[in-house]
């Protein structure tokens, strides 16, 4: 009978064990990893649909304000110059002090 050379049936039988229980963890880390990242994909769809409906809201409401803006203008052309000086004169005053 030949004797077996370099590792004993002991050790090749402890390094498979190791090497199937290490495969068992593996499949366990890639299951949780999965889970982990379906569970983020699904809160990062809810959190872009939730911005893209307040972003379509305040779009609206700015598009809202500039049409109330632009008939107020066309109305009163005379009240929306004056508001204009009157920024412009208090603006230029700041500015003046500021520089000094």
């Amino acid at each position: 009978m030949k004797k077996t050379q370099g590792r004993s049936k002991k050790a090749t039988t402890v390094r498979k064990k190791k090497a199937s229980h290490a495969k068992k963890l593996g499949s366990k880390t890639s299951k949780k990893t999965n889970k982990l990242l379906s569970t983020a994909n699904k809160k990062l769809n809810t959190y872009k649909k939730k911005t893209s409906k307040t972003l379509n809201r305040v779009k609206h409401a700015i598009y809202a304000t500039e049409e109330e803006i632009m008939h107020y203008v066309k109305e009163n052309p005379i009240k929306s110059i004056s508001a204009v000086a009157l920024t412009a004169l208090i603006g230029g005053f700041i500015r003046s002090r500021i520089k000094e």
